[in-house]
């Protein structure tokens, strides 16, 4: 009989499959919703997505504004599966204080917490906080008056607690919303709408499996400010034909008016609670 292996941690003489222990409820977790494991359509039969959506349909959104005491502006954001904060510090004084600037200097930091993520994407968790925190500084830039802030600079932080998907244009709504909390000079709020398309499908708002799935071509992330009817900023992955490229714009567009109205309702509730505690 051969001597049992100290430097590593034994397992039983003898395994069960994990199905003898679910209850009767769980089996359907054996047929998960993420597509891209089961090999199944992005869309089903019904015309429907994994987690019953529509394909034009986005995420229930949940968006608070002034969540952080010690930052001049905040905003918090979540919706199924995804939770970030967002906060502004500024206008304050410009790093290198040598140099004039007859306009204020915004700069974008975007961070994922250890756990927003599975393990597997620690590797390329740093280049998309640089790839993503450029694109949402360039998305914001067209609507702040820097003008406004000579010799100033505008810092804003956004920590992604829970990934599942869409993020960027959730890091940019949730961004906006805090530059208007922080009384920030705006020409405009910047929403912003993504999805993913094939050759015979579109998806609004995509979530992580939909992102990564086997029969998309490409995705598509549009900032869009809504009042001046301009897009500040849009990145496209995969190719595609002009005609197809600006129904797909059109397409985010839509996407974005509907995260306008919510951009606004926040703010509204969060002015009427201030015009409370100003009062008492």
């Amino acid at each position: 009989m051969p001597l049992p292996d100290n430097r590593r941690i034994n397992g039983p003489p003898e395994t069960f499959q994990i199905a003898s222990f679910l209850t009767p409820r769980d089996p359907e977790l054996l047929t998960s919703t993420n597509s891209s494991d089961v090999g199944g359509g992005i869309v089903n039969s019904k015309g429907l997505r994994n987690d019953s959506r529509k394909v034009d349909e986005i995420r229930p959104i949940y968006l608070k504004a002034g969540v952080v005491e010690r930052a001049n502006g905040s905003a918090y954001l979540e919706t199924s599966g995804t939770k970030l904060t967002c906060a502004v510090y500024g206008p304050r004084d410009y790093i290198k204080r040598h140099e004039f600037r007859s306009s204020g200097k915004l700069t974008c930091h975007m961070s994922f917490a250890p756990f927003s993520k599975p393990r597997r994407f620690t590797d390329i968790r740093d280049s998309l906080s640089s790839e993503y925190s450029n694109f949402i500084a360039e998305s914001l830039v067209s609507a702040v008056c820097l003008d406004a802030y000579p010799k100033s600079q505008i810092d804003v932080y956004i920590n992604v607690l829970e990934d599942n998907g869409n993020t960027l244009s959730h890091a940019i709504t949730a961004a906006s919303v805090a530059l208007a909390d922080a009384g920030i000079e705006m020409l405009d709020l910047v929403t912003s709408s993504s999805l993913v398309f094939s050759d015979a499908t579109v998806c609004l708002d995509p979530d992580a499996a939909e992102q990564s799935h086997r029969d998309i071509d490409g995705k598509m992330s549009v900032a869009y400010l809504p009042s001046l009817n301009k897009v500040s900023c849009l990145l496209q992955d995969g190719a595609v034909d002009v005609e197809r490229s600006v129904e797909l714009v059109n397409q985010c567009l839509e996407g974005c008016l509907r995260v306008h109205s919510v951009m606004k309702e926040c703010l509204l509730r969060a002015s009427s609670v201030c015009d409370n505690d100003g009062d008492d």
